[in-house]
């Protein structure tokens, strides 16, 4: 008979059995009934746990690894404790990818490749944003909601909507034609042009007007004769130097500040035209000119000079520093001129005593007085000859002589007419009138000439 009292102590074998009693299990093929109790072994218990048939516990006593996965591998073997080595490089096809991620990213060299929910809209390396070919404005303002939240704006109020875009606008409901009164920088101006801008203008037109630039000296042209201003005889021997200067003008921007000049200097050839009295047309290089050996014409001796310059160059601005092209009229290449007359060219009124009868121009011209030929009273040297000689241009006329004793002795005067020699030997007709008495008068006249 077995001793069960003593089993705990006694050393188990595989061939100890063990009573059991099997159970009823209804879904099994050939259920067993009324629970009949039998004997197991140890060792087939031990076979039944390790057949993994039932839940258990047990101990490994060797692991080994070996393989490779996508480039990874696992070695080594461990029988009590230890680790195995993880090694390689994970190598992943594009398709393994795909699959995992579950859609297609996108791919720059290949872009219709990508899966269209996964395009982004916005694409920025750093630099300036730029939109998906398939992606608008419109499409990003929907998506922020922009725009669309206001359909329509009060008359009058001063809002307008453009292209879903709230903006301002002055819709005055003043007739079109009506005319603003001028205020700040703004003209009188029409409802119709004000109601086409948007607040912001209407201001800016007010308070900022535009001041374009402006021309604060015009081009000339300046000729200087040397030596200077003079009164001549007619047939004189005029010498000068005639110089000329240009003048290119000055702008002045809106701002008030020193523009270009107006126009450019003198061109580089050929810049100076001369004309005038005793000279050809010259035309130099040189901006001066000497005049030699020309005599005096009766009345102005006058010369000229053209000057020719070039274009304006460099940029004007009005002020608010924009630009200008206002000006461009008045910068093309052209000329100037000007003129001077500072000789004038006179006849000569002869007088005084003579012992004889005066008829030659030589004579003439040897009388001891002479003027230039004016209009008017001259009061005559001493009469203290026999006779007395007042030798005019025969285009004046001899209108009274009276002598400082207040006695009138015009109609004594003799007249002759013949030619006298001006100061360059060209001959011009005068009146000679010639008093004789008997004696010296010892008197003086005044003589009046028209």
């Amino acid at each position: 008979m077995a001793q069960i009292s003593l089993y705990p102590v006694v050393s188990p074998k595989l061939v100890d059995t063990f009573v059991v009693s099997q159970g009823y299990d209804p879904n099994a093929g050939d259920p067993i009934i009324g629970n009949p109790t039998g004997l197991v072994s140890i060792g087939g218990l031990v076979d039944l746990i390790n057949s993994g048939l039932i839940p258990g516990s047990g101990t490994v006593t060797s692991v080994s690894g070996t393989g490779t996965v996508s480039g990874l591998t696992l070695t080594g073997t461990v029988t009590s404790t230890g680790s195995l080595t993880l090694g390689g490089t994970l190598t992943l096809t594009s398709s393994q990818i795909t699959t995992g991620l579950g859609f297609t990213p996108y791919n720059d060299t290949n872009p219709s490749g990508f899966t269209s929910f996964a395009e982004p809209a916005i694409f920025s390396s750093g630099g300036t944003p730029e939109l998906a070919s398939s992606i608008t404005a419109d499409d990003i303002k929907d998506l922020l909601n922009i725009g669309s939240s206001v359909t329509e704006v009060e008359d009058n109020s001063g809002l307008a909507i453009s292209s879903n875009i709230l903006t301002t606008v002055y819709d005055t409901t003043i007739e079109d034609s009506v005319l603003s009164v001028p205020v700040g920088g703004a003209p009188a101006t029409a409802a119709s042009v004000w109601g086409s801008k948007t607040i912001v203008q209407v201001l800016d037109t007010i308070l900022f007007p535009t001041i374009l630039a402006s021309i604060s000296r015009n081009k000339s042209a300046s000729l200087v004769t040397s030596p200077s201003t003079s009164t001549v005889e007619v047939g004189t021997v005029v010498n000068r130097t005639l110089t000329a200067v240009l003048d290119t003008g000055q702008i002045q921007n809106g701002n008030e500040t020193a523009g270009p000049t107006l126009v450019g200097g003198p061109l580089s050839t050929n810049a100076y035209v001369f004309t005038g009295t005793g000279i050809n047309t010259t035309t130099q290089t040189a901006n001066a000119l000497s005049i030699v050996g020309s005599e005096a014409i009766l009345g102005a001796n006058t010369w000229n000079v053209t000057i020719n310059h070039s274009i304006g160059t460099g940029d004007y601005y009005n002020n608010k520093g924009e630009v200008g092209t206002n000006l461009d009229a008045n910068r093309v290449a052209g000329t100037v001129t000007d003129s001077t007359s500072v000789i004038t060219g006179k006849y000569k009124h002869f007088f005084g005593p003579s012992a004889s009868a005066v008829t030659s121009s030589a004579e003439v011209r040897g009388l001891s007085n002479s003027r230039f030929d004016n209009t008017g009273s001259f009061v005559t040297p001493i009469f203290n000859d026999v006779k007395f000689v007042i030798a005019i241009p025969a285009t004046r006329t001899l209108v009274s002589v009276i002598t400082s004793n207040n006695e009138t002795i015009t109609a004594n005067f003799v007249l002759s007419t013949f030619n006298v020699n001006d100061a360059g030997g060209n001959a011009v007709s005068y009146d000679v009138y010639t008093f004789t008495s008997v004696i010296a008068l010892g008197v003086t006249a005044t003589v009046t000439i028209s």
